[in-house]
């Protein structure tokens, strides 16, 4: 039996790195709220706002290797 959930040969799955990263981002961004609405952690301000920088810096580097995956159409 194989689907989606189980790559074979015969098909490729085909990786699509904008969706892989949109989606690793949205995941993200939603932990980092869920956590700050429900006071699943205790930062100081400061904290917030250095978590915030490195999730920022993340974003870029995704997008930098993103965007040299993807060829222009």
């Amino acid at each position: 039996m194989t689907g989606y959930m189980i790559p074979n040969k015969e098909h490729p799955m085909n990786n699509e790195p904008v969706a892989l990263a949109g989606t690793l981002q949205g995941a993200l961004t939603a932990f980092i709220a869920l956590a700050l609405v429900f006071g699943w952690v205790t930062w100081s301000d400061e904290q917030i706002a250095a978590i915030l920088a490195a999730y920022t810096a993340l974003v870029a580097v995704v997008t930098t290797v993103v965007r040299s995956k993807v060829s222009p159409v």
